[in-house]
């Protein structure tokens, strides 16, 4: 990431927006580890007077995200605390799983956040969402807002390449982490996410990553035991590995999938199939 393509002059004003929003108060972050809450994160950590980050841990969640969570969070020298559950024992309409499902995913998790928020008397329950995403397909923000969290890279209008650029130079160890959505995402709208299906999806992206050594992967749920596999831009010419293939296929066939799909275009934002 060069430095000269951005203007330090607006990138700190920005933060000195962030910094008078934080300065002095009691923070309760929704941590995941990733680039943008470890950003966020990072920069209460500067200004608040006390920060506490707090990482939901369930079936939901990828293999090995909350090992790494735990890791940044211990560069950042900030406590972390982990609550456990499934969102499916806690809304019907995330189980359900329609074009909006993040929106319920949300719910659940800001209820937890707030009995925290309340019981400890914590000022503010802020999220790493940034200026760029609100361009996409964002049902989970329209959560975070109706239950009062802050977002303040939104509010100082931080871009999602500017999140990584301040994680870079801060040297925090997510800073060029791939973004990994809940696994509920991998499901084709409508197909009902149950325990076994995400347990299926987490071995399946956990497999093919740790063997093939990818950062990165997808494995689409798309109903009736299909699993449609996008590999990274960068690692689409792995479909040509034959060996490989025949690997992964009979490794998702003994996880009970009865057809896999190789997507020739390759991973792209997940949007609902309507």
């Amino acid at each position: 990431m060069e430095l000269e393509i951005f203007n330090l002059e607006k990138i700190q004003k920005k933060i000195k927006i962030v910094e008078n929003l934080l300065h002095g108060k009691k923070i309760l972050v929704a941590f995941s580890g990733g680039v943008d809450s470890s950003v966020v994160s990072f920069l209460a950590s500067q200004y608040a007077k006390e920060v506490l980050l707090v990482m939901q841990d369930g079936l939901s969640v990828g293999i090995g995200e909350k090992d790494f969570a735990v890791k940044q969070a211990k560069q950042l020298g900030i406590s972390l605390e982990v609550i456990e559950y499934n969102e499916i024992d806690y809304s019907d309409e995330y189980q359900r799983n329609p074009e909006n499902r993040c929106y319920y995913c949300k719910q659940v998790l800001h209820e937890f956040l707030d009995e925290i928020k309340e019981d400890r008397n914590f000022d503010l329950v802020i999220s790493g969402t940034n200026y760029s995403d609100l361009k996409g397909h964002r049902p989970g923000h329209v959560a975070t807002l109706e239950k009062g969290v802050v977002n303040p890279m939104v509010i100082a209008k931080i871009t999602k390449q500017e999140v990584r650029w301040i994680a870079e130079i801060n040297e925090l160890i997510s800073f060029d982490r791939p973004a990994t959505a809940c696994l509920a995402s991998r499901f084709k709208t409508g197909v009902e996410i149950t325990k076994e299906g995400l347990r299926r999806v987490a071995k399946s992206e956990d497999f093919i990553k740790s063997e093939f050594k990818l950062k990165s992967i997808r494995v689409r749920d798309d109903g009736q035991d299909i699993a449609r596999i996008e590999f990274m831009k960068e690692d689409l010419i792995l479909i040509k590995n034959t060996r490989m293939i025949d690997e992964i296929r009979e490794k998702l066939r003994s996880y009970g999938y009865d057809k896999i799909i190789l997507d020739k275009i390759g991973y792209r934002p997940n949007v609902p199939s309507i």
